[in-house]
């Protein structure tokens, strides 16, 4: 008889390469014993359909040795059902057979027949939570003794989330003290109470807390091995997958429509909209405090009609979209944002019955903006006059729905795809954490991102983003992400570690392909335990990638022109009055040279890339690591002589977003690159700081660093000790916790 294996991959037509993946897995569980300390990992990408490759697996691991499959899942109702159906619909047929069995472990009755348990083959799914993981113990240990005496593979979906949690406390006597999560503790003990024979996949898309974790970890006097992955298998990106590398490589590329990606917000319009007053709700179609969620969301409408019409054209009449909404966790802040999309929504649909000019004029100012990006493609573009009388009509069918609970969820979601349900062509939904993981928005073309919280935690940041996954190229071209610039820099760190990071997955050996470096407290630079990145500032340094800086304002001319001056005599001197090919410099002078760039900077402007810290650690780093020890400690250095004339902001019609493009790539890369083989190239671009590119009307010199061709990617930290979890910080739900970029 064919095996399950065979008859679901033939049933869902799997790739060649998803299934080469699956039987990787399966065939490295088996030659490996994957225990408490050494699980096995399969790493996919958010929303790229790890769910169908452990399915997969979970049926060529039946066939070939386990008797049951437990998978943990996230601690949400939506998911934990979502995650049932899943399952009895993939393996319906076999359950019809009396193959197998699918439960929810808190619906497993307590009089189940020993047919089941002995001739069935079972998956348990289990939420990660206290009195789930407590039943599955009493199942196992108490109630079914004999499943115990059974092959278990456990699959643990989300693997990075509550699985693995270490909190650094400060103690009531001013010691700290390393602590294990409840949940963690449970599985720990659960996964090492089973059998010999039984094995344990980890399943995740940001696998940084299972790789940034202590070698050794001593909690209140009871040793916790951690978990490093004996395996690693990547799952591969099917082709309408969209990630970080469209939202943050791709979009530096000026032939690209992801150029046009992201739109930055003002961070005092996220705060206007935590508490939105009566004046602002009466004007919302022209308010100032508002002007960037009503322009996202007009911009939403246009994007919508648009596509609309581009698949009316090919023959598809019910195209629907939607947009998301996530700034808050707070319910009552949710209210006050659907309040204001609700009364936004209303005047919209007063002008369009008109069709009034007020209308028209905002409808052409989103027109154009759309514009900029399906230029750069083939599709077809509709005229305006088409796209007005679209979004004249539709406005009447926008559906507005705050979900910020599991009840919301579980309304909306369909069961055996994941997706909310979209009920109308156009969808804007409000919600917090809850639309999270697992949950995935079709067609979701607009994306107003503002979690500001204390601290960002990388995986959790990362998994908010929804805008990740099985994308149309056609929707891709209207797409805009709404953020803060100094959310969307977080977020393009976090794009810059999570690469470092997967190439080392995907390599294998990950412990020698990545280096973690911080700067001690005597200020130097020496190689840092991972988990001392858990919760702070990270910088990658990737091999012959670049450092940048922007943002920043300068000083007015009165206050640099003589500091200015002497950046251009010490280049002169040191340089031989030849400084605009690379010469070789000693660490020294070139940290003094960036004490001097930095000082010309005011310091009222939040600057972006990096600090003059993490500048100049990783001058300090990169410099020493040569082989080549009478280059040991130096590094090239030069400058041009000709002031350039960058602009403080790229001039691209979408927003004000900061250059960081800021040096001649036919020119200055080209001889940094040359150079920056076995030591980096720092290059002080000279510029002229004109007030028409919104300068002071100063030269000054803006610095990038050239990171050498032979380097091992390293992911540094300049904090020399990673800071305490508060009391406060456990319950604050605005705080995420964990990998942190600040």
């Amino acid at each position: 008889m064919t095996g399950m294996y065979d008859r679901l991959i033939q049933k869902r037509n799997d790739s060649k390469e998803l299934i080469d993946c699956m039987q990787k897995t399966i065939k490295l569980l088996l030659e490996n014993k994957t225990d408490a300390e050494h699980p096995g990992m399969l790493l996919g990408d958010i929303q790229s359909g790890k769910t169908r490759g452990f399915t997969g697996i979970i049926a060529l691991g039946f066939d070939k040795k386990y008797d049951i499959t437990v998978v943990l899942t996230k601690g949400t109702k939506a998911l934990l059902k979502q995650t049932v159906q899943r399952f009895k619909s993939e393996f319906q047929e076999f359950e019809e057979e009396d193959i197998l069995r699918v439960f929810d472990v808190m619906e497993i009755p307590e009089d189940l027949n020993e047919y089941v348990i002995e001739r069935q083959k079972l998956i348990i799914v289990v939420k990660k939570e206290d009195d789930n993981i407590n039943r599955l113990k009493k199942l196992f240990f108490e109630t079914y003794p004999s499943l115990n005496t059974k092959s278990v593979l456990i699959v643990d979906d989300e693997a990075d989330f509550v699985s693995i949690g270490y909190r650094s406390k400060k103690m009531p006597d001013g010691k700290k003290e390393v602590d294990l999560n409840v949940i963690s503790r449970q599985i720990s003990d659960f996964r090492k109470s089973l059998i010999d024979g039984s094995d344990y996949l980890q399943v995740t898309a940001t696998p940084y807390s299972l790789y940034l974790q202590p070698e050794d970890i001593v909690i209140k006097e009871t040793e916790f091995s951690p978990m490093r992955p004996k395996f690693t298998v990547v799952l591969p990106r099917h082709d309408k997958y969209i990630g970080s590398n469209y939202y943050f490589e791709e979009s530096q590329n000026d032939n690209s429509p992801a150029q046009f990606l992201f739109q930055p917000i003002d961070e005092n319009e996220l705060k206007t909209l935590s508490k939105t007053h009566g004046r602002v709700l009466e004007n919302a179609l022209n308010s100032p405090s508002v002007y960037h969620i009503r322009t996202a969301i007009i911009n939403y409408i246009v994007g919508s009609c648009i596509r609309i019409l581009q698949s009316g054209k090919k023959g598809k009449l019910n195209y629907k979209s939607s947009f998301i909404i996530h700034t808050e966790t707070g319910k009552g802040k949710h209210e006050n944002q659907s309040n204001l999309v609700n009364k936004l929504i209303e005047a919209l649909k007063v002008e369009g019955k008109m069709k009034s000019s007020i209308l028209k004029e905002k409808i052409i100012e989103a027109y154009e903006n759309l514009k900029l990006s399906i230029e750069l493609t083939d599709f077809d573009l509709p005229i305006f006059e088409k796209v007005f009388e679209k979004v004249a009509e539709y406005v009447r069918y926008i559906t507005i729905r705050k979900i910020n609970s599991d009840n919301d969820v579980l309304s909306l979601l369909n069961m055996s795809t994941g997706e909310l349900r979209l009920e109308s062509p156009l969808n804007i939904f409000i919600g917090g954490q809850i639309l999270d993981r697992g949950i995935t928005v079709q067609n979701l073309i607009g994306f107003f991102y503002g979690r500001n919280p204390k601290r960002m935690q990388q995986d959790t940041v990362m998994q908010h983003a929804r805008i990740f996954g099985a994308r149309s190229l056609e929707d891709m071209a209207v797409t805009r992400l709404y953020t803060t610039n100094r959310i969307y820099e977080s977020l393009r760190r976090m794009h810059e570690a999570d690469k470092a990071l997967r190439k080392a997955f995907e390599q294998g050996n990950e412990s020698k392909k990545v280096a973690f470096i911080q700067k001690s407290l005597d200020g130097k630079i020496i190689p840092c335990s991972p988990n001392k990145l858990l919760i702070s500032n990270t910088v990658t340094l990737r091999p012959s990638g670049t450092l940048r800086v922007y943002g920043f304002q300068t000083k007015a001319k009165t206050h640099i022109s003589s500091t200015v001056k002497d950046i251009s005599t010490t280049l002169d001197e040191i340089g031989n009055n030849k400084y605009e090919d690379p010469f070789i410099i000693p660490l020294g002078f070139a940290n003094e040279l960036i004490d001097q760039i930095y000082d010309t900077f005011d310091p009222n402007f939040e600057i972006y890339g990096c600090t003059k810290e993490e500048f100049k650690a990783a001058i300090e780093y990169a410099s020493t690591q040569t082989n080549n020890q009478k280059l040991k400690g130096h590094l090239y250095c030069f400058s041009n002589k000709k002031p350039k004339n960058n602009a403080r902001y790229k001039d691209n019609q979408r927003g004000k977003m900061f250059n960081d493009s800021y040096f001649d790539g036919k020119s200055d890369s080209i001889l940094a690159r040359k150079v920056a083989i076995d030591i980096p190239c720092l290059f002080l671009s000279f510029q002229n700081g004109n007030k028409d590119d919104d300068w002071k009307e100063t030269q000054f010199y803006w610095p990038v660093l050239f990171i050498q061709k032979n380097l091992i990617t390293s992911i540094f930290t300049t904090d020399s000790e990673p800071s305490e979890i508060s009391e406060d910080d456990e319950t604050d739900d605005t705080d995420d916790t964990g990998p942190m970029y600040k």
